[in-house]
């Protein structure tokens, strides 16, 4: 047996262990004098109780010396490097330790300090073991500090496995203006109280494949609305321009609200019209395209007819410029719905016709009146303020005159003649005028140089198949007031023939009348 070897210091620069130490397997051992049990290289058996067979060097010690001060401590002053495995049932690190490859931890961990792991942590992973559990409450420090703060009406809870556990505590939940709440989960339309808007050329969406209802992907991140969806916005104000590539349908009142207001119509980039009003509060209506028209047309029971055009390429105003779809021009005044009405289809214009109704196929201008309206209010009269040219024959109620001188030396009644001077006491061949033309006698103006008093002018006529007058058909009396006197006869409208019939007058005056003349005032109807 081998002495001990004692000395204070040792200097070696190689130190060859060969083994061969009784009672284990390991080549070379380190352990203190006071655990020996004899100078020869002994020690007690319990030290090397858990040194395998593929322990080289051993160093004794005990498990916690530096908390118990028991001075069985390894010290190393400087760096440690361990090329190969570092395998300890218990590592504590008082100050840092970094590892720059894997760290595997077959037991457990603890670290009394603050520990950063920039990557994530894994345990019991792809190890072959059963997995690492996390003891004790991970929320809570030794000191009972919290590193998850529960807030208002919040509860934060750990369990021994590791997990946390945040939930409410009796909080009640609202849902504002354009969320929806079922249970505890909010949905959520777009919607802006004070209007919407996205400062970007285009409304973008990711991922590139999305599209909800009435919504369309492009493949380019760009939403677009469907156009065969109907999107209704309801009390909205939008501070810009909208523009809508497919249809827009307006369920309800359409109003735009600025300084003067105005639809503007464009194609191309191109003002084409515009509907608005201007600075004067007048409604205007503008076709922008040159030598264009603005036209008004209406559906007749199906059938599409222009009532009313405005020329472009000539200044004016023209209704029913096709001919293949008239439509009836009519203008109403006070009392008459037709004062001005122009019959598409009959090509007439009628003034104050009453219905609307045309006098006969051959008239193209019809005026209405009244016989004899001279003087009287609304009568009908038609004046025409200039000249009046016609370039063909002008055919209306035309007045002939016929004059009349004769001797009545002794007040009886006479029969005037026509054509010559001179009266006849009964009807004969030069007391008669042929008609060719309905009418009727309007008056007869007489002045005698003797004083004849109450005097009775009277109209006789015949029809076919006489040969003289007969009876009178009306008689007017009046007195004349004295000689040299002209006085009117009024007759009315039974004062009356039809085309054809022979007329004549008589004239029966009181007294002796002396030299008589008369005029005649004959109304003939010639159209």
């Amino acid at each position: 047996m081998a002495i001990d070897f004692s000395a204070k210091q040792i200097r070696v620069s190689q130190l060859i262990a060969s083994g061969g130490i009784t009672g284990t397997k390991a080549a070379l051992m380190i352990y203190s004098a006071s655990d020996a049990s004899s100078m020869e290289g002994g020690f007690p058996s319990d030290i090397t109780d858990k040194v395998g067979d593929d322990v080289f060097l051993f160093i004794s010690g005990s498990k916690f010396g530096k908390e118990t001060g028991t001075g069985n401590v390894t010290l190393f002053g400087g760096d440690l490097v361990i090329s190969g495995t570092l395998y300890a049932d218990r590592q504590v690190i008082e100050v840092d330790e970094a590892v720059t490859g894997s760290l595997s931890v077959s037991g457990s961990i603890f670290v009394s300090g603050s520990g950063t792991i920039d990557n994530g942590l894994t345990v019991g992973l792809d190890t072959g073991l059963d997995g690492g559990t996390i003891s004790g409450s991970i929320h809570q420090t030794d000191a009972g500090l919290s590193y998850i703060v529960a807030g208002s009406n919040v509860t934060v809870t750990s369990a021994s496995n590791g997990q946390i556990t945040i939930e409410s505590a009796g909080t009640t939940y609202t849902a504002g203006d354009g969320l929806s709440l079922t249970g505890t989960e909010f949905s959520t339309d777009l919607k802006a109280d004070g209007g919407l808007k996205i400062v970007s050329e285009e409304l973008a969406v990711e991922p590139a494949d999305f599209a909800g209802v009435g919504l369309i992907d492009d493949n380019n991140d760009n939403l677009k609305i469907n156009d065969d969806i109907v999107a209704t916005i309801s009390g909205s104000n939008f501070n810009g321009n909208v523009g809508v590539t497919g249809s827009l349908g307006i369920l309800g009142p359409f109003t735009i609200e600025t300084t003067d207001p105005t639809i503007t119509f464009r194609e191309s980039g191109n003002e084409k019209a515009t509907i608005g009003v201007n600075s004067s509060d007048n409604i205007l209506i503008e076709n922008k395209t040159i030598n264009k028209h603005i036209v008004f047309k209406v559906n007749d029971e199906g059938a599409v007819k222009e009532g009313l055009r405005l020329d472009g390429a000539v200044p004016e105003v023209v209704v029913n410029q096709s001919p293949a779809a008239l439509v009836d021009f009519r203008v109403e005044s006070e009392n008459n719905p037709y004062a001005l009405f122009v019959d598409g289809s009959r090509d007439q214009v009628l003034i104050l016709s009453g219905g609307g109704d045309s006098p006969g196929i051959d008239v193209g201008f019809f005026v209405s009146g009244s016989f004899d309206p001279r003087g009287v209010p609304g009568a009908g009269v038609a004046v025409f303020d200039g000249h009046a040219v016609v370039s063909g024959s002008l055919r209306a109620r035309e007045l002939k005159f016929t004059t009349h001188k004769f001797v009545d030396g002794n007040g009886t009644a006479l029969f005037v003649r026509f054509d010559k001077d001179g009266a006849d006491g009964t009807a004969g061949e030069d007391n008669k005028m042929v008609t060719p033309y309905m009418g009727s006698l309007i008056k007869v103006v007489a002045r005698c140089e003797g004083n004849a008093g109450q005097t009775a002018i009277a109209l006789h006529l015949a029809t076919d198949g006489n040969t003289d007058l007969g009876g009178a058909v009306d008689t007017v009396t009046v007195t004349i007031p004295g000689a040299d006197t002209t006085t009117t006869f009024n007759f009315t409208p039974a004062a009356a023939w039809g085309p054809g019939d022979i007329v004549g007058l008589s004239f029966d005056p009181a007294a002796a009348a002396g030299v008589v003349n008369l005029t005649a005032v004959w109304e003939f109807e010639t159209y």
